[in-house]
C-alpha cells in the first residue's frame, strides 16, 4: 500500500508529537483514505480522518499534491489534553470530529506507551531531575548490561531473575569509570562500554548500594519508581541480597559508626568559620540532623517551616522512602539555626540543577570536617579513616538516631516518630487509633535536648 505524506505538517510544542496528513490507497475502490499521521519519539501511527462519522477519501485525480488540499489548516489545542478542532479547507470544508480524533489519539498513545521496551523506561528515568548522580550511574550500568548480555527488553519480562542476571554481570565484569555527564539513552555510543581499560571489582558497600537503588527505581513506593508510575507490576525482590554475590562483611555494622557524637556536634555548632559558605554548610547539616535525621540534600530540600500556633512553628519534610510527610517540633538546635538566619531555613543554591547543589554541599561539608578537626577514626570497608575523609550529608540520619538513643534514652519506636521509619510489629490499636506521633508528645521526648 503506497503512502505519500501530504504537505503542511505542524509540530506541537506541548506534546513532542508531530502531526501530518497522509493518504494511502484502497485497491478495492481506487480511492485514497486520508489519515492523520502521529509521529511519536518511539514510533508512527496513522489514524483515519472522519467526517460526519465516515472516513474521508479522495479520487485518483486528486493525487497531485498541488491540487489536493493545497492549504490545510490544522488547529490542534493540546493544552490540558483538550483537542478543539481540525479543519480541512479548499473544497472539502468539512469539520472533523474532534471527539473521535481525541479518543483515537488517547488510545493509540496508550497502546504505544505499552509497547515501550524496558530500556526506554530506564532511559526516561535517567532524565528525571529528582534522581541523584549515583542513581544515574546505576542506570548507565543497566545500559552496559544491555550491550554486553542482550537481555530481554520486554517490559513484562522484568522480574527477579532479570535483576539477578544484571547483578551477576556486574559482579563478574567489575567496572571502569563511566561519566554520567551528557549521556543520551536514545543516541549513545556503544563503544563506551567496550573500551580496553582495566576493570576493578565492586566494593561491598557500593554493590549493596546498587542493589538498594535498583529496588528503588523498580518496585519501591518512591514517586519516580516504575511500579509507582504504573508502568510495571510489583514483584518480590526480597531474595535480591548482597550475600548472593559476595560474602557479607557486616556492612551495616561499619556504617553505624558514621555518626557524630553529642560533643562533636556541639563543637561543630559553635565553631567560627571565616568562610560564610562553610558556615552555611555546617548549619544545614545541623538543621538536617535535628529536623529528624533527613536523608541527604534532596530530602533537606523539602524541609519547610509551618505555623503550629500563635507563637510556635514546626518543621515538615517529605520522607520519600515511605512516601509521607513528617512533622516535627522545633528543638534547641533547630531554633538556634533558624535564629541565625532571621527565621529562615539555611540553604545552598549555586545552580538550578539539584545535583550540582548537592555536590557543592558535599564538598563544603568535607571542608567543614577538616577545619573542625573531626579526626576520630571510623571503620570504612575493613580499614579505618578519620571522619573528615568520609563526612557527608548522610551522616545526619545516623547522628540524630544515635544521639536520641544514647543521650535522650529514646526507644526505637520513639526515634521512628521523628525520622519516618516504619514501626514494624505495632498493634492495630496503635496503628489505627492512637496518635503516638503528635507534636506535643514529640516535644516531651526532646525536652532534654540542649547544647
Amino acid at each position: 500500500m503506497p503512502k505519500n505524506v501530504l504537505p503542511s505538517s505542524i509540530k506541537s510544542t506541548k506534546s513532542s508529537l508531530r502531526y501530518s496528513l497522509v493518504r494511502n490507497r484502497e485497491s478495492s475502490t481506487g480511492l485514497y483514505a486520508v489519515k492523520m499521521r502521529i509521529t511519536y519519539p518511539f514510533g508512527i501511527t496513522d489514524i483515519p480522518v472522519q467526517v460526519n462519522g465516515q472516513g474521508l477519501k479522495c479520487r485518483i485525480g486528486d493525487l497531485n499534491d498541488n491540487r489536493f488540499i493545497p492549504s490545510v489548516e490544522i488547529n490542534i489545542m493540546l493544552q490540558q489534553i483538550a483537542l478543539k478542532a481540525l479543519t480541512i479547507a479548499d473544497g472539502l470544508s468539512h469539520k472533523v470530529s474532534a471527539t473521535y480524533f481525541y479518543e483515537q489519539l488517547f488510545l493509540v498513545k496508550k497502546k504505544k506507551e505499552q509497547q515501550l521496551n524496558l530500556f526506554d523506561l530506564f532511559g526516561k528515568l535517567y532524565d528525571d531531575p529528582r534522581l541523584s548522580v549515583k542513581t544515574r550511574g546505576v542506570l548507565i550500568r543497566l545500559f552496559e548490561f544491555r550491550e554486553h548480555c542482550k537481555p530481554s527488553e520486554r517490559v513484562e519480562d522484568l522480574n527477579l531473575q532479570w535483576l539477578l542476571s544484571f547483578f551477576k554481570f556486574l559482579h563478574a565484569r567489575g567496572y571502569y569509570f563511566l561519566s554520567t555527564k551528557g549521556f543520551n539513552y536514545k543516541d549513545y555510543d556503544r563503544a563506551i562500554f567496550f573500551r580496553d581499560k582495566p576493570r576493578q571489582q565492586y566494593m561491598q558497600q557500593t554493590f549493596n548500594k546498587y542493589i538498594s537503588v535498583v529496588k528503588g527505581i523498580t518496585v519501591s513506593n518512591m514517586p519516580y519508581s516504575l511500579y509507582k508510575k504504573g508502568l510495571i507490576k510489583r514483584f518480590d525482590v526480597d531474595e535480591l541480597k548482597l550475600s548472593l554475590f559476595m560474602k557479607s562483611k557486616n556492612l551495616s555494622g561499619t556504617r553505624l559508626q558514621h555518626n557524630l557524637r553529642k560533643e562533636e556536634i556541639d563543637h561543630l555548632l559553635n565553631f567560627e568559620f571565616d568562610d560564610a559558605d562553610l558556615a552555611v554548610a555546617r548549619d544545614m547539616f545541623i538543621m538536617q540532623t535535628f529536623s529528624g535525621g533527613l536523608r541527604g540534600f534532596k530530602e533537606y530540600s523539602t524541609l519547610k517551616l509551618l505555623k503550629y500556633s500563635a507563637t510556635e512553628q514546626v518543621l515538615s519534610f517529605y520522607q520519600a522512602k515511605v512516601d509521607k510527610t513528617i512533622m516535627n517540633p522545633m528543638n534547641a538546635y533547630t531554633l538556634e539555626i533558624i535564629r541565625r538566619y532571621q527565621g529562615k531555613i539555611p540553604n545552598i543554591t549555586v545552580s538550578k540543577n539539584v545535583d550540582q547543589n548537592e555536590q557543592h554541599y558535599r564538598e563544603r561539608l568535607r571542608k567543614v570536617g577538616i577545619l573542625c578537626g573531626l579526626d576520630r577514626m571510623v571503620s570504612v570497608d575493613n580499614s579505618f579513616q578519620p571522619i573528615h575523609d568520609v563526612f557527608n550529608p548522610y551522616w545526619a540520619r545516623k547522628t540524630f538516631g544515635t544521639i536520641c538513643y544514647h543521650h535522650l534514652n529514646l526507644r526505637e519506636s520513639e526515634i521512628a516518630l521523628f525520622t519516618g521509619h516504619l514501626i514494624r510489629g505495632q498493634s492495630e490499636l496503635m496503628n489505627s487509633y492512637v496518635e503516638t506521633g503528635s507534636i506535643e508528645h514529640k516535644k516531651r521526648l526532646l525536652a532534654n535536648l540542649n547544647f
